[in-house]
């Protein structure tokens, strides 16, 4: 039999009982190893009572509470499907969602339920609705339903190495949300891809700043902590604020956040006075890390960081190692173990095949090929097909593999800008931009021109307490007098901001800059 997600933490319960495995930063309790896994066990019971079946899917609408991973582990016990719903999503967001996956349960967060109640409402059937933080009209409170049910380990059984194990969605920047599905496969390379290129231990102790319900935050930590007895650090609302206060109080081990989350860090004004010399692991994701940010961290913070490459669908597949740096800081590294990855032709309006890969430094699509490979688009034949073909996974990412193989990521395809017939990276103009001292994050976008079709426009939030009268001046002449920005990506126009706006993965929202 094929391990499934359910004997990580039964095996972890078995071994290290009594050790630390969630800790909630904003409550201050703790649960055991083997009160996670008796509590799993509840959940699977108490469904499994409700008349939810192997391979009925169970969407969870949850923060980063004790709830989500007890949930999660429950439905592997179970033999349920856990599909995990971002808890910002829009109700028109959640409708697209629950009548794509047409759960048979719904557990989610009462916070969530303006949003979430009336897609619920519109799709319900005979769905079967479970509270955290309150009652709701028809549902039953989370540890109500634990307490209804015995924590005897349910029975096992067997799954296929390609029957689909969980569920999530896309961000949705470029229409609606895809339900990114995962087989029992895929989900288990992930967990030990994770292991692997972090290093965890059963002694880490690992600092969550990513949501549960992507890829970063799931896979890469909670089923990799979990995995190995370690300890996991929960937020309940990732933030960036109290970081250096939780490193040093709990001797934090690993951080997992984005890039955005380094940078507030690293402005902090007493960050050159805190203690972060228990971090051995320090994850940056989601984002490319500068040149000028990954000088500032090691310099500042701690010289073990790492920055990883990957999605929903394809999982990490490169990794930038501290040895790296700072010496390849800019790139993303190279592929892990287990990855391959090319950088191939882009034409727009052609299927290009894996064979074309374009010569060392030269610009192209990024596509790899994984065992970590999602099963596919979970309703969506179309999709799946348009994105995987002979086994590789077309990321629409431009990118290049300089002499030494290591990538560089230009931007997606989508956020290229074609003025006056040459393609412009929004990344490489907006890493140019973070380079100066005065600017903490750009954000690059097209202009509609009636002369060049397309101009470069960027929008500036400023580092703390800079003066910002002559900031453009200033920056349209580092632009100008910058070996690698040509005149047509220079900018023609800025805007000036307080902060950027950025997803619940601190990812940058650039669709809210654009114009049309």
């Amino acid at each position: 039999m094929l391990p499934l997600q359910r004997s990580y933490l039964e095996q972890s319960a078995k071994w290290r009982p009594d050790s630390i495995a969630l800790r909630a930063v904003d409550t201050g309790e703790t649960l055991s190893y083997e009160a996670l896994d008796e509590r799993a066990n509840q959940f699977a019971n108490a469904l499994s009572s409700l008349g939810i079946r192997q391979g009925d899917r169970v969407a969870l609408a949850l923060y980063n509470t004790f709830e989500f991973p007890i949930a999660m582990y429950g439905c592997h016990k179970g033999g349920f499907v856990p599909v995990a719903l971002n808890y910002r999503f829009a109700t028109e967001d959640f409708t697209h969602a629950i009548s794509t996956v047409n759960p048979s349960a719904v557990v989610y967060d009462t916070a969530t339920r303006e949003a979430l109640r009336p897609a619920i409402d519109e799709l319900r059937g005979g769905m079967r609705l479970v509270t955290v933080g309150g009652d709701d009209d028809d549902a039953v409170r989370f540890d109500e339903l634990l307490d209804s049910a015995p924590s005897t380990t349910p029975p096992e059984f067997f799954r296929d190495d390609e029957d689909i194990s969980y569920m999530f969605f896309t961000s949705g920047t470029t229409g609606n949300p895809k339900a990114v599905a995962h087989s029992v496969r895929s989900g288990r390379e992930r967990t030990v891809t994770s292991i692997i290129a972090n290093s965890l231990s059963p002694q880490s102790v690992c600092l969550l700043l990513l949501p549960f319900f992507h890829g970063g935050g799931m896979d890469s930590t909670l089923r990799a902590v979990v995995s190995v007895g370690a300890e996991l650090l929960l937020v309940r609302k990732p933030t960036s604020e109290g970081i250096p206060d939780l490193i040093e109080e709990f001797g934090v081990t690993d951080v997992r956040s984005v890039p955005t989350t380094l940078k507030r860090v690293l402005d902090d004004p007493g960050c050159a006075d805190r203690d972060f010399s228990t971090i051995e692991c320090w994850r940056a994701t989601g984002a490319v890390l500068t040149e000028s940010l990954a000088k500032d961290v090691i310099e500042n913070v701690t010289p073990n960081l790492y920055n990883a490459y990957g999605s929903s669908e394809g999982g990490t597949n490169v990794v930038l190692r501290p040895e790296d740096l700072p010496g390849k800081a800019g790139t993303v590294g190279k592929a892990a173990l287990g990855n391959e990855v090319r950088v191939i032709a882009y034409e727009p309006g052609r299927d290009v095949p894996p064979s074309e890969e374009v010569p060392v430094g030269e610009e192209g699509e990024v596509i790899i090929r994984s065992p970590q490979l999602y099963h596919g688009y979970f309703g969506n034949a179309e999709a799946t097909n348009e994105r995987v073909r002979d086994g590789w996974y077309y990321t629409h990412d431009i990118g290049v593999i300089d002499e030494d193989r290591y990538l560089i990521i230009k931007g997606r395809t989508d956020d290229m800008i074609l003025s006056g017939g040459e393609l412009v990276s929004a990344v490489e103009v907006e890493e140019v931009l973070e380079s100066h001292e005065k600017v903490s994050e750009a954000i690059v976008v097209g202009r509609p021109d009636d002369e060049w079709g397309q101009v470069v426009k960027a929008v500036i939030a400023p580092r703390n307490g800079v003066e910002t009268e002559a900031i453009e001046d200033e920056l349209e002449a580092y632009c100008r007098d910058h070996p690698s920005l040509a005149r047509y990506k220079r900018p023609r126009e800025y805007e000036l901001v307080e902060e950027l706006d950025h997803n619940e993965t601190g990812k940058k929202l650039r669709a809210t800059y654009q114009t049309a």
